[in-house]
């Protein structure tokens, strides 16, 4: 039994050791997002002439403007 328990806790720690990286490259080469959204859902997400506005859009704009990611 605790030959099965120890197999176990080393084949655990391995697998969360393999999840762990740097993904810092990722995150600063990401410049373009696509956003989707239901816009029938007032305040959060609706359409006003053909523009979208609500509290998400307004959100993921602020958001995108101050990480400079182009939606």
């Amino acid at each position: 039994m605790k030959k099965i328990f120890k197999f176990l806790t080393i084949a655990l720690m391995a697998l969360l050791a393999s999840g762990c990286g740097d993904n810092s490259a990722k995150n600063l080469s990401m410049t373009d997002l696509k956003v989707g959204i239901a816009t029938n859902y007032k305040p959060f997400d609706y359409k006003i002439d053909s523009k979208l506005t609500g509290f998400d859009v307004d959100l993921v704009e602020e958001i995108a403007k101050k990480n400079g990611i182009k939606i």
